[in-house]
């Protein structure tokens, strides 16, 4: 059929059509509104298309083609109805709504070259298969029961919004193998449970992809989501997996409604922040690589039972909070750790916590609470430091590498813990370690300059077991003062010679005591012990004269304080060198 005017077609009661090619400069409209019909068209070509079904809902088209808008209302179906659409293109929108039976919706092709893509599934109980999807703004929405698939949807200019917010779905899937590009993009998501999303690849463009699903009970799977910024808003169970995420802006996960989670993500990138939040959940979160360009946050101070594991953090700050409140169940690991400043607050955490390399330009703090079980650190590489170990009776510390550049830096371990064990502590200025009623081993190594002094202060506390401090100088003087040393039981081992200890006169001796107590003492305020042991005033004072200058707190010199002990022996010290 072909008209010069307009073609409008009604069908009405128990009604089958067919034809092969409608053609029209002016409008094309077909009605079966309450009829049960079923429809089929080759070709239809017009200014604009307007087609409304029956109960049945049944039409097949092979193309639709309108130098205007395109509408296919199917509001009207109650039955099991079946659209199936081969190519429809409009130079300005596109509208298709599905009414409430079942069957299927395919559509292999549809593009709106100016203007919007609709499609309205909300009553819809059927399988939808969308091949592709181009228009300059797109919107689909579906119902309770709708299984959903695409090959691509392409917003082009404008912004793709996907809804699919029916609180009593569960079981449907959707799946987009070839992804969806917009210029900004909105996943709005609810389910009562086991809804699976799947996207090859979301790309906003200059855009932001929102993720809203605090409804939501399912899981969203992504190979790369690329934006300008990305949210992502959990529901209480929530599946999430992503091989990349590039975000030019900021970057959030708010699982505060999580209850029940796993959450892995492969590569994250982000130019400014990024906050991940996880509520009250339980389950694991992976990470294998996250560089953000300012700070990091991970908080999950509130999640009882979150296991985690992070393979590569950098960012300008990170702070990580940990929370299994009532679960023993899940630690905590890090394999590469890059910050200006790192905070890991554990107070509520309830296992064992392991970190591999941690590099800090600036402050470092880790922060234990009353039932960590143990913590593990290969190497801290940091400016400033420190470490607040609790009051757990059962914690256990083990450091392989710390180097420490900064001062003031504090290691307090909890009185009653279970051991410190330090391997290679490497340090240049001031710094205090307190440890426990356990064995505490402490290999430490001062790398201050010529003319410099370290200072280190560790306070064995009062215990029967044997603690150890093994001690090496450098190009500058080394002064250590020991709390709660144990005399016969408690050791310290220093690289120093026995020529050092031999040149030293009482009279040397009182003036690099006064080196590193600031005050005025002479030979007789201070009393010999032993060759280069002296006690003043209730403590007892090693000296070590290695630079051989006497009376002078020199290269390689050490002093080494111990603190209201008077009966300190040659074989409490080691010299190893």
């Amino acid at each position: 059929v072909s008209a010069v005017d307009s073609i409008s077609l009604t069908l009405a009661g128990s009604a089958t059509m067919s034809a092969g090619g409608l053609n029209t400069v002016d409008t094309f409209t077909l009605s079966a509104s309450g009829a049960n019909e079923s429809i089929e068209l080759t070709t239809v070509s017009a200014s604009g298309i307007t087609i409304t079904t029956g109960l049945q809902g049944d039409v097949s088209a092979g193309t639709l083609n309108s130098s205007k808008n395109i509408t296919i209302d199917a509001s009207g179906a109650t039955t099991a109805q079946g659209i199936t659409l081969t190519g429809v293109s409009a130079s300005a929108a596109i509208s298709i709504t599905l009414g409430a039976g079942s069957g299927s919706m395919a559509m292999s092709s549809a593009a709106s070259l100016g203007s919007s893509f609709t499609l309205d599934a909300t009553l819809f109980d059927g399988e939808i298969d969308q091949r592709v999807i181009k228009a300059s703004g797109i919107t689909i929405s579906l119902g309770e029961g709708s299984d959903f698939s695409a090959s691509a949807i392409q917003g082009m200019q404008g912004s793709v919004t996907f809804n699919s917010q029916d609180t009593d779905a569960s079981g449907e899937t959707i799946g987009i193998i070839g992804g969806i590009s917009a210029s900004g993009i909105s996943m709005n998501m609810a389910a009562a449970s086991l809804v699976s999303a799947e996207v090859s690849s979301i790309g906003a463009g200059g855009g932001n992809f929102n993720f809203s699903g605090t409804n939501f009970n399912g899981s969203l799977i992504a190979d790369v989501i690329s934006a300008s910024g990305v949210t992502i808003t959990t529901g209480e169970n929530f599946e999430f997996s992503a091989s990349a995420i590039n975000a030019a802006g900021s970057f959030t996960l708010d699982g505060a409604a999580a209850v029940s989670a796993n959450i892995t993500m492969v590569d994250v990138s982000a130019s400014s922040s990024v906050a991940l939040s996880f509520g009250s959940m339980s389950g694991d979160l992976l990470i294998s690589s996250l560089n953000v360009i300012h700070d990091l946050t991970i908080s999950g101070e509130n999640a009882a039972g979150l296991g985690m594991t992070l393979h590569k953090l950098s960012a300008s700050g990170i702070t990580i909070s940990l929370g299994e409140v009532g679960d023993a169940s899940n630690q905590f690991s890090a394999s590469a750790i890059a910050a200006d400043n790192f905070t890991l607050n554990a107070g509520n955490f309830k296992d064992s916590i392991y970190l591999n390399d941690v590099s800090v330009g600036s402050a470092m703090t880790i922060t234990i609470g009353e039932s960590v079980d143990d913590l593990a650190v290969s190497s801290i590489n940091t400016e400033l430091f420190t470490f607040n170990g609790g009051d757990s009776t059962t914690f256990s510390a083990t450091m392989t590498s710390v180097d420490i550049a900064g001062s003031a830096w504090t290691i307090t371990m909890p009185e009653m813990g279970n051991g410190l064990t330090i391997n290679n502590l490497s340090w240049s200025a001031n710094g205090t370690i307190v440890g426990t009623q356990e064995i505490d081993s402490i290999s430490a190594s001062a790398s201050q300059a010529a003319g410099d002094t370290a200072t280190l202060d560790v306070d064995f506390r009062a215990d029967s077991v044997a603690d150890v401090l093994n001690l090496e100088g450098t190009a500058g003087s080394t002064y250590v003062i020991l709390r709660n040393f144990s005399t016969g039981t408690d050791k310290v081992a220093i690289d120093a010679t026995a020529a050092g200890m031999n040149n030293i006169a009482i009279t040397a001796g009182a003036a690099m005591i006064n080196s590193v107590l600031g005050t005025t003492l002479t030979a007789t305020d201070i009393a010999s012990a032993a060759t280069s042991l002296y006690t003043y005033n209730g403590d007892s004072y090693f000296v070590s004269d290695e630079e051989g200058t006497t009376g002078s707190f020199g290269a390689g010199d050490f002093v080494i304080r111990f603190v209201g002990v008077t009966d300190i022996v040659h074989s409490d010290i080691t010299i190893d060198a």
